[in-house]
C-alpha cells in the first residue's frame, strides 16, 4: 500500500484469499480457518489504510462459496472452534506429508492438538498404505486412482477435527449460496 499510494492517479488493488477455496474443496476446516485468519490480517491492513486515506473504498466479497461449510453439526447444535485452534497443521499439510512417505502416526501426533482415536489412526494407515501401493506401481498425482486414494486419506485425517469442532460439509465443490459483499 505504501508503494501504490505514491501513484498520483490512484490505484486499484485486488487481494484474493485463493487458498481459502483450496482448503474448502477437501473440507479442511483447519486450513480454511488458517487462511481466513491470513485474509483477515490483509483486510484489516486495508481498512486501517482507508481510515487515513478518505478517498479509499475497500470492498470485500467472494465469487462463490465452497464446501458447504456448516457449523454446529450434530444434536447439540454447538460449534467448537477451540478444537481448531489446538491444531498444529492443516489436513492438506498432513496428507502431503504422509503421501510423501512420512510415518502416519508421527505426522498425526505432530499435527493434531486434540486426541486422535486409535481406530481412526488405523483408517489413516490403511489409506496411506493403499496410496503408497499405487505410487509404487508408478502412478503419479494426476492418476484418477491416486487422486481418489489421496482424498480418502485426507478425509480419514480430518474426520476427528471435523467431529471435535462440530463442523459439517455438504460438498467438495462450489455451492449456490449467495455471497456477501461488504464496502
Amino acid at each position: 500500500l505504501n508503494k501504490l499510494s505514491k501513484n498520483n492517479k490512484g490505484f486499484f488493488l485486488m487481494v484474493e484469499g485463493a487458498s481459502i477455496d483450496k482448503a474448502a474443496h477437501p473440507n479442511d476446516i483447519t486450513g480454511v480457518m488458517s487462511e481466513m485468519s491470513g485474509f483477515e490480517t490483509a483486510f484489516d491492513n486495508a481498512i486501517n489504510y482507508a481510515k487515513t486515506h478518505k478517498d479509499t473504498l475497500v470492498v470485500a466479497t467472494a465469487d462463490h462459496s465452497t464446501g458447504g461449510l456448516s457449523t454446529a453439526k450434530g444434536k447439540d447444535y454447538k460449534w467448537n472452534p477451540e478444537a481448531i485452534h489446538k491444531m498444529k497443521h492443516s489436513g492438506m499439510y498432513m496428507t502431503k506429508q504422509i503421501a510423501d512417505g512420512k510415518d502416519p502416526e508421527k505426522v498425526i501426533k505432530d499435527g493434531y492438538g486434540i486426541d486422535f482415536p486409535n481406530k481412526q489412526l488405523d483408517k489413516v494407515k490403511k489409506a496411506a498404505d493403499e496410496l503408497h501401493k499405487l505410487q509404487k506401481e508408478g502412478k503419479d498425482d494426476k492418476d484418477e486412482k491416486v487422486v481418489e486414494q489421496t482424498t480418502k486419506l485426507q478425509n480419514a485425517i480430518q474426520k476427528p477435527i471435523n467431529d471435535a469442532s462440530h463442523t459439517g460439509w455438504t460438498t467438495n465443490g462450489h455451492t449456490g449460496v449467495n455471497v456477501n459483499t461488504y464496502a
